[in-house]
């Protein structure tokens, strides 16, 4: 198995997360800080904004409670 490592364009970390762009701006990728080996998720961004990603910005929120 043959493992590639990710170039980014722009990051944001948490506690429990990374959170960046691939290089091209296409994709974002997630990372659980505690497994940071590969991204958790890969979201095409592009797909849908047909828009490159130029920045990124994490906001925490309270968990929802039964």
């Amino acid at each position: 198995m043959r493992r590639y490592g990710h170039a980014v364009g722009v990051l944001d970390a948490a506690s429990d997360l990374l959170c960046a762009s691939d290089a091209e701006g296409r994709r974002v990728l997630l990372w659980k800080s505690t497994s940071p080996a590969r991204p958790e998720r890969r979201i095409d961004v592009y797909k849908k904004a047909d828009k490159p990603v130029l920045d990124l910005w994490m906001r925490k929120i309270r968990a929802k409670t039964a």
